[in-house]
This record gives C-alpha cells, sequence and structure tokens, in this order.
C-alpha cells in the first residue's frame, strides 16, 4: 500500500507560519515600543507575543488546510448526543463527580460481570452491591464506561466483519429500501458475530456510515469545491444523499470549500454557538466572540440605556476593562502603577464611549456613572468586568463574551460640550435681528443635533455584519464623537437662514477650550465629545448698504 509521506505545512501568502508571524510582532514591537529592549525568550512579554503567534499561526492552518481526510464529516460533533455513543470518552451529560465515585466503590472484577452481561439491566443488576450508595441516574453512566474498553476493542479487531456486515446489507437492499432498514440488517447480522449489545452494534454500525460518508465525500471533493450556485449545492447534496449520506452529512460536505457559496456561519453551528465541525471552518470566525471595535459598540448598544455606542481608540475615561474608574494621570505620580489605566488618548486601547438615554435626571452622580458604565462593560466584553482575573470556568454563558487576548477595553459616558459662535452677519436692511439670529442658531443646533449626513452614510455602511448576538444598528441621526467641526459647514448652515447674505469674522469656541477662528479651517472635539449650541452666543449684525455680493 501506497502511502503519502508527511510533510510540513507552506503556507502560501497571506497565510503564514509561526516564524513568520513571531518574526513580525518582533518587528512591530522594536518599531512601536523603542524602550522594550529585552527581546529574549525568557522575556514574559515575549512569551505572551510567542504564544499569540503560535494562536495566529493554528489559525492560519485551519484556513488553508481543510482538506484533510474525512473533514468536516471526521468529527462526531454533527450527531445528537443519544447519537455518539462509545466516541465520547464518557457519557454526555454524566455527573463526573458522582461517577468517579461509583466507580471507585465497585469490586475489582465489576467490568468482568458487566462484559459477561447479556442486556444493560443484567448488567446493572451484576453490579448492583457496588453500585447501592450511587445515584440511579448515575448506574447506567457506570456500565456504559466498563462496557466501552470491550466495544472498542472488538471495533478495532472485527473492523472487516462490520465492514462486510454493512456492504452485505447495502447490496441485499433494493432502491427502495432506506438507508435505516439497511442499518437494521447490518446491526442483526453483526449480532450473529460479535458478543455485544443491539445498542453498541447500531453504534459500530453508524461508525462505519460515518468513515463510507467520509470516502464518499473525499471522492466528491472536486465537485464539492466547485459549487457556485444554489441550484449546484442542491444538486450535490442530492447525489451525495443518493450514495448513502444522511442529509445533514451531505449538507455538511459544502463546508469543503474554503469560501462556501451557500453556507452561512450559523449553518456549521448548533444553537448556541457551539460548532459541528472540527477544527472550525474558516468562515466561523466571522461569528466569534467580539475581536473588532465595531463588536463591542454593538455589544453596547444591547443596553436598554445605551442610545448610541462608538468604540473608540484610546483610553479616555469612565472604567477600565477590569471596572476600576481610569484615572487622571496628573493626580498621579511617574512610578504609580496605576498609571497603568490613567486616562491616556494615545494608549493601545479601546474606549467603548456611550451616549446613555432614560438616565437619572439631576445633578451628577459620579458612583451611579461608574455603575452603569460596568453594566454596560459587562454586556460589551465579558462579566470578567466585576470579577477581573478570573480561573478558568466552564460555565461561561455561550454569548458571553470574553475579551481578546491583551485586547484593554474601557468604557465611558459620552460628553456634550457647549459650542459658542462669534460672529459678524451680513444681512438684509429689511431683516429683523432678533429673528435672523435666532433662525442661525435653529440652523447650527440642528446641524449638530442631526450630525454630517456623508458620516451617517459612512456609519450605516461599516454596520452591516452581525455577530451571533441581537442585531443592534447604530441610529442615523446624531454627531458622531470626536469628528470635527468644520468651518465651511457652519457657514452652510449660517446664510441657509432668510435674510443672511454672508459671514465676517467666524470664530467658534467649545466650553473649556480657547476660541479657534475660520482660518483654522475646523475645531478638532475629543474622542469622547459631542457639540452642542451653547445657550448664549456672540452674532453681531452688519446690515447691508447696496445688498449686493460685494457687502457678503
Amino acid at each position: 500500500m501506497i502511502v503519502d509521506p508527511i510533510s510540513a505545512f507552506v503556507p502560501v501568502a497571506p497565510d503564514a507560519d509561526w516564524e513568520a508571524i513571531r518574526g513580525q510582532i518582533a518587528a512591530d514591537v522594536a518599531a512601536s515600543a523603542p524602550q522594550w529592549t529585552d527581546h529574549n525568550p525568557s522575556d514574559p512579554g515575549i512569551t505572551l507575543a510567542e504564544g499569540i503567534a503560535a494562536s495566529l499561526a493554528d489559525g492560519h492552518y485551519r484556513v488553508a488546510e481543510t482538506m484533510f481526510g474525512a473533514w468536516p464529516l471526521a468529527s462526531h460533533g454533527y450527531l445528537d448526543q443519544n447519537e455518539r455513543h462509545w466516541h465520547a470518552v464518557l457519557p454526555q451529560g454524566a455527573d463526573l463527580g458522582a461517577l468517579a465515585e461509583a466507580l471507585a466503590a465497585l469490586p475489582g472484577d465489576a467490568e468482568r460481570a458487566v462484559r459477561a452481561a447479556a442486556s444493560r439491566p443484567d448488567a446493572v443488576a451484576a453490579i448492583a452491591g457496588g453500585l447501592a450508595s450511587a445515584p440511579v441516574a448515575v448506574r447506567a453512566d457506570v456500565v456504559t464506561v466498563l462496557r466501552s474498553r470491550l466495544v472498542r476493542q472488538l471495533a478495532l479487531e472485527h473492523a472487516d466483519i462490520i465492514g462486510d456486515a454493512v456492504a452485505g446489507a447495502d447490496a441485499a437492499g433494493t432502491a427502495a429500501t432506506t438507508l435505516a432498514e439497511r442499518d437494521a440488517l447490518a446491526t442483526a447480522r453483526l449480532a450473529l458475530a460479535l458478543p455485544l449489545w443491539d445498542e453498541e452494534l447500531a453504534a459500530l454500525v453508524r461508525r462505519e456510515r460515518g468513515m463510507l460518508a467520509g470516502e464518499t465525500m473525499t471522492a466528491s471533493a472536486p465537485r464539492i469545491v466547485a459549487v457556485a450556485t444554489a441550484q449546484d449545492a442542491t444538486d450535490v447534496v442530492q447525489s451525495l444523499e443518493e450514495h448513502g449520506l444522511t442529509a445533514e452529512q451531505a449538507e455538511l460536505s459544502l463546508a469543503l470549500s474554503p469560501l462556501p457559496a451557500t453556507l452561512l456561519p450559523e449553518d456549521l453551528e448548533r444553537e448556541g454557538g457551539a460548532t459541528k465541525v472540527w477544527p472550525p471552518h474558516g468562515i466561523q470566525a466571522l461569528t466569534c466572540e467580539p475581536v473588532t471595535a465595531l463588536d463591542y459598540a454593538r455589544r453596547a448598544r444591547s443596553h436598554p440605556q445605551v442610545g448610541r455606542a462608538w468604540a473608540m481608540p484610546g483610553r479616555l475615561g469612565g472604567v477600565a476593562w477590569h471596572g476600576l474608574p481610569v484615572l487622571d494621570p496628573d493626580d498621579l505620580g511617574a512610578a504609580d502603577p496605576h498609571m497603568a489605566w490613567a486616562k491616556d488618548p494615545a494608549a493601545a486601547a479601546v474606549t467603548v464611549v456611550v451616549d446613555r438615554v432614560n438616565g437619572a435626571d439631576g445633578e451628577p452622580d459620579l458612583a451611579a456613572d461608574q455603575t452603569f458604565l460596568r453594566a454596560v462593560l459587562a454586556i460589551a466584553v465579558s462579566s470578567e468586568v466585576y470579577s477581573p482575573f478570573p480561573t478558568w470556568r466552564d460555565d461561561m454563558d455561550p454569548l458571553d463574551p470574553r475579551r481578546v487576548v491583551c485586547d484593554e477595553v474601557g468604557a465611558t459616558l459620552l460628553r456634550r460640550l457647549g459650542v459658542t459662535l462669534r460672529a459678524t452677519l451680513i444681512v438684509a436692511v429689511t431683516a429683523d435681528s432678533a429673528v435672523l439670529k435666532a433662525n442661525v442658531r435653529s440652523a447650527v443646533a440642528t446641524f449638530f443635533a442631526q450630525g454630517r449626513p456623508e458620516s451617517r452614510t459612512a456609519l450605516a455602511a461599516m454596520d452591516v455584519v452581525d455577530g451571533p448576538w441581537p442585531p443592534t444598528p447604530q441610529p442615523a441621526l446624531g454627531w458622531n464623537p470626536g469628528e470635527a467641526i468644520r468651518f465651511t459647514e457652519v457657514v452652510e448652515r449660517i446664510v441657509s437662514a432668510p435674510d443672511v447674505l454672508g459671514v465676517e469674522d467666524l470664530w467658534l469656541q467649545l466650553d473649556g477650550y480657547a476660541e479657534v477662528p475660520a482660518s483654522a479651517g475646523q475645531v478638532v472635539l475629543p474622542k469622547d465629545a459631542i457639540p452642542v449650541l451653547a445657550e448664549h452666543d456672540c452674532l453681531t449684525v452688519n446690515y447691508a448698504k447696496q445688498g449686493g455680493c460685494a457687502d457678503a
């Protein structure tokens, strides 16, 4: 028999192996953090970086090498738990603590007695003395564990007999015979040759069917990979079913293509997000736990008191990823360890800026704000915000996302900064200055409230991808935090008011900041703030003498 030699994985761009990714990370570290001088393997940061490189390389390998034998049918994850039988190391859903105690209490000859039993009730009766203190629900699991070694042994030693029984049942069947009927015939034939219970023989037949399904799928690989339309997919699935695959196996076989034309990530996952195939297909990376800034913002918007949310670069304030308040660096010494999560707009971090709606009225309440932000962050990132640095837990909800390695995500409240207008308005001699000023203020205030139209279009285009959580699109209207105020756009709104012919000596001033002249072109806003028109202004009126363009 000719066996293909084992060879190393040679990635083709854009895929990369561990060494290439490690080298890129090292180069980025050297360029972006010159103060980090110890790049030896003993440095903890380098150890973390190499671990991340290994995870990334594994992802590259999975995407590039999905064509190994029988994948995606090699894993039995697509089977219902009650159909997996001895494929699982331990019975699915078993009380492992009670099971271990029950096994430890059994006498040394218990396995032999269970092997000799003619049925499961007989096996339970044979070791009833040792199971007297075990819960009733655990007793069947004890028998399954004690029988598993026998089932595995016979499956390996008599693979030829099992294969002949399945092939003979197929040969004896007619076109009208169903797959279930042929499998029942194969199970009956095996009962004459192997000392196993009917449920165990049926499991061996399912195992053989699984291997045959993998071979059929592999033989059809060129046709599966070539699927480009929904009709192609229907034809391939029908053909695979005609050759002995179940409907679910035939559907999963379409995942052989690196970019399946008809499959969505949800088609390869159970409710709750558990994958049916292993390793997961590359397209499933699109619906994993949050990994992008947009993901964090979408999750935050699912909080009932969050109207809009954005994920902005930098550590801006509010609360940090561990739930503690973000501190002001001016209040800390240079060597204070709290500087690690002090405010720093240039930090390699992400801050979810949230616009709170239906909040408490009255004076600001710092404690209440921090409680609210922790609740938002627990949704956007994970419940780790209430219990940082947890040990591994297997009781996490499938939709409770966790931070990606090295992601630092905080949350802060959206600020509204008042904008004071100072300008001279060139107006017609017939204009009422009081009404005109009110119209100008209304036009600018509406502009700030509704936001820039082109920004809304760009935002909508970025927010079309959903994760495995309910979609929470960004509301259309409103200014985006950190977006600059352009003087040309302010002038456009001012002259839209009736009787305004032009603007002279225009200045804008944000609350707490210096006044900015129109010659600067724009006013830059902090990343966590949006503009609102201040209650006062410095608008003056200059009546035009001629009413011509020269007066504007």
